[in-house]
């Protein structure tokens, strides 16, 4: 009898031990503000969902409650909100949050307009970003001597742009297409 119900709550479990696997989450930076759209799969349903912001990753708060019931039981349902105070020129952290169950964690790196920045990610390799006009444009690595160390053309910023690693300061040169140039020491 032990058996039989040690199984029964092992398969109960798993039915309905779904954690947020059945909530997708969407993350883009959109000039100064972030865009949330999370997605209900078919033939699940919530209620009461928290969008939560971190600038560490680790400490996370509430700035949006969806207080009605999401889902449908035959088609997955997408929901929308903008963030409209990300913490400019750092990267932001989101999550979903459903009763005490949370989806993972997005990154988005908000720029403010005009400006170059580039972050350092967890593996050491640096990352561009920036607000692109959607031109054409030019990345070009120089070093403190003014020696061109690395130059690549891009159609846009569809994908982040990674910098080669090269040891020692160097400046990095952004040239659009239209004429507009950033510039900024790593």
């Amino acid at each position: 009898m032990k058996r039989f119900f040690f199984l029964f709550t092992l398969l109960w479990g798993s039915l309905f031990a779904q954690g947020l696997e059945f909530v997708t989450l969407y993350t883009e930076a959109i000039g100064e503000k972030v865009q949330l759209t999370w997605e209900v799969a078919a033939g699940n349903q919530c209620q009461n969902v928290e969008l939560q912001h971190s600038i560490d990753g680790v400490s996370f708060s509430t700035f949006f409650t969806y207080a009605g019931i999401c889902g449908d039981p035959n088609v997955t349902l997408s929901y929308n909100e903008a963030h409209g105070q990300p913490i400019l020129n750092h990267a932001n952290y989101y999550r979903v949050k459903v009763n005490q169950d949370l989806s993972h964690v997005r990154r988005v790196f908000v720029n403010s307009n005009n400006e170059l920045n580039i972050q350092r990610n967890r593996d050491h390799s640096y990352e561009i970003l920036f607000n692109s006009s959607g031109d054409p444009f030019t990345v070009s690595i120089f070093s403190i001597n003014g020696h061109l160390l690395y130059t690549r053309s891009y159609e846009g910023q569809a994908a982040p742009v990674y910098l080669p690693e090269v040891s020692g300061l160097h400046k990095v040169l952004i040239l659009e297409q239209s004429g507009r140039v950033l510039a900024k020491k790593y």
